[in-house]
């Protein structure tokens, strides 16, 4: 697969790679698997004036579970690779780990720019409660926009988590929250009822009004629930079943809300077209053979003579696809109207209308001031009215080769969430704990012990092996790299 993606990537293409499936139902990004760095160092050791370049792109979706839910895709910066990355790369061990740590870093750095990470979900829902609250922001904002100004509370709320201000505000803004939820509305329909722009009576009539609204739409969505009211139940039994083997078969989700949504729209592209299939066949067939019985059941008073069987198939499979389509078009505007009536009971009460204006007003305050605060802390050209700057940082930016640790290997997975596995492979072990450590942590022991090794190392390689000792002709290649690798270039630095 790698040879593939070389040759692709030489000849100027573009790959696309989705490293971290399982992070679309957290709050933050599950550490991210080498693979992506092995694909750049090697293409470029291949091919150095390829002119590869790497782009982070953040998916922000809403409503995982959702059908024609928004998202926002945002592309980062552009990541260079460094020369010294690729010759690094190219000389193999230790080394080369250091090459594929230190760029998949910048990846990780660059990839958290374009994306909301949050340390949990309850965070993260207190973070979109207050960007809600910020009245200097009032107006319908971009949902690009929305994507920066949650990041940079969460950039914020990262570094002052534990000021008394903070911890007040975010106690304060999740028992508003929790308010709002038993009462079924939503924080922007707070200000809708404020008796001073508009009386009871209005609101009132606006109440009536949607029910009547809401009825209309019912009554118009009932040929669709009537034929395809099977879709609904089974995708609906499916996406729940899937859901819960997902969770149980991973330690990584936490609501498994990404694989209802995929799940439904999988049942459904299946099973639809089946039943549009079903019902055109019974339609076809009926009016085919049907006797006649009586004017309404006879199939030639509903269609012509001279239209012919295979026409009619035809246009009744579009007339399913219509009804269907039609039908969730009129219950998205449906559930959108019955959405709207909570607010307007609430509306309908001064006191409990008024109790919950003021308290959104006064977090609201409570927001200015700790944004106000700490703000300027945190973006060197922070502005009170203004806190999405329009071009962050437009130009590109190249990594840097750096030694990394052993414990901080760029090869870790998604395992190490589960607990830390212990190497069965004792020569395995040795390499991770003798050899696989970077050069600026050696000492004058350890090269001693170094150069013992590789002795003893010379003298087995003498000798004939067999493949019982656990160990391949390739590991003894790796440790003779290596340990020649670092010890002469810590000769060089002695020397120097």
């Amino acid at each position: 697969m790698f040879d593939f993606v070389y040759r692709e990537l030489c000849d100027g293409g573009c790959v696309g790679i989705f490293p971290e499936g399982g992070s679309h139902d957290r709050p933050n990004l599950l550490p991210l698997k080498a693979g992506v760095a092995l694909i750049a160092l090697g293409t470029l050791a291949r091919q150095p004036d390829c002119g590869l370049s790497i782009i982070s792109c953040g998916l922000n979706y809403f409503y995982l579970n959702k059908f024609c839910s928004c998202a926002v895709i945002e592309f980062g910066n552009l990541v260079q690779v460094h020369l010294d990355q690729i010759e690094a790369f190219k000389m193999g061990g230790h080394l080369k780990r250091n090459a594929v740590g230190s760029l998949l870093e910048t990846i990780n750095d660059s990839l958290a720019a374009v994306t909301q990470q949050a340390p949990d979900r309850e965070t993260l829902m207190v973070i979109q409660a207050t960007r809600r609250l910020y009245k200097l922001l009032r107006m319908k904002l971009p949902l690009a926009v929305v994507i920066e100004l949650n990041r940079n509370l969460l950039k914020g709320y990262t570094r002052f988590r534990d000021e008394p201000k903070v911890v007040h505000l975010k106690k304060a803004v999740s028992d508003c929250n929790d308010r709002q939820k038993a009462l079924g509305i939503r924080d922007h329909q707070v200000e809708w009822g404020d008796v001073e722009q508009r009386p009871w009576w209005v609101v009132f009539g606006i109440f009536l009004l949607r029910i009547g609204e809401f009825l209309a739409l019912a009554v118009g969505t009932l040929p669709s629930i009537a034929l395809f009211w099977p879709v609904f139940v089974i995708t609906k039994i499916v996406s729940v079943k899937k859901q819960r083997s997902a969770l149980a078969a991973s330690v990584v989700k936490l609501e498994g809300r990404d694989v209802v949504g995929s799940w439904k729209i999988i049942v459904e592209m299946g099973l639809a077209p089946s039943l549009y299939t079903l019902y055109t066949a019974i339609a076809t067939v009926w009016l085919n053979y049907c006797p006649i019985m009586g004017w309404w059941i006879d199939p030639r008073n509903y269609i012509p003579d001279f239209i012919p069987l295979w026409l009619f198939s035809i246009l009744f499979f579009g007339l399913m696809l219509l009804v269907s389509l039609t039908g969730l078009r009129i219950g998205e505007t449906g559930v959108d109207v019955l959405k709207s009536l909570p607010p307007l009971l609430v509306a309908l009460n001064p006191r409990s209308a008024s109790s919950l204006r003021a308290e959104r007003q006064a977090l609201a305050t409570q927001v200015i001031e700790v944004i106000d605060t700490f703000g300027p802390e945190i973006l060197s050209n922070f502005e009170s009215e203004k806190l999405v700057h329009e071009n962050p940082n437009d130009d590109s930016y190249t990594s840097r080769i750096k030694s990394i640790p052993p414990s901080h290997s760029s090869s870790r997975s998604r395992s190490e969430s589960r607990g830390s596995v212990k190497r069965s492979n004792s020569f395995g072990s040795f390499l991770h704990d003798t050899f696989l450590k970077p050069l600026s942590t050696m000492t004058d022991d350890n090269l001693n012990e170094v150069n013992r090794r590789i002795r003893d190392s010379g003298q087995k390689k003498s000798e004939p092996r067999t493949r019982g000792d656990g160990d391949s002709d390739d590991d003894i290649v790796v440790v003779d790299t290596l340990s020649t690798i670092g010890t002469g270039e810590a000769e060089d630095r002695k020397s120097r």
